[in-house]
């Protein structure tokens, strides 16, 4: 349960893309290749997306239970994607991401096996200095 777990650290890790010029895509595939077989499913969250909350993590993690081998991702605005959440089925496509092809790609082209979740605020991130203007 996201609302009343703390991970220990070794639940949690960090994975470096020391390539991370190369764009969002090598960052995806960096951290899809450094994860143990067993895994069943990744979150992908991104950072400048400041209004990220457990509660918005939480409703992703009750829509995966409640769709289980679907893609969930947020919809704001008229768009979609992250954060959202990958069963390991697709891990062999999110290794291949690459440059600035992300996850974006892989969930257009399943969109059937796509569910979605209410997040307004997602279209809101923090790419640079003027953007900071967005912080509550």
């Amino acid at each position: 349960d996201l609302h009343n777990t703390n991970f220990s650290s070794n639940q949690v890790s960090s994975v470096v893309n020391d390539n991370w010029k190369e764009g969002l895509g090598s960052s995806v595939s960096k951290g899809i290749q450094a994860l143990e077989e067993a895994v069943s499913g990744v979150y992908i969250v991104l950072p400048d997306q400041i209004k990220v909350t457990k509660e918005v993590l939480h409703a992703i993690k009750l829509k995966k239970e409640e769709n289980p081998g679907f893609i969930i991702a947020c919809r704001y605005g008229n768009e979609f994607g992250v954060p959202c959440y990958f069963p390991a089925r697709f891990f062999d496509t999110l290794r291949k991401c690459g440059g600035n092809v992300g996850a974006k790609k892989l969930l257009k082209e399943n969109i059937e096996m796509v569910q979605f979740i209410d997040f307004p605020q997602g279209e809101i991130d923090i790419d640079t200095p003027d953007d900071l203007h967005l912080v509550d």
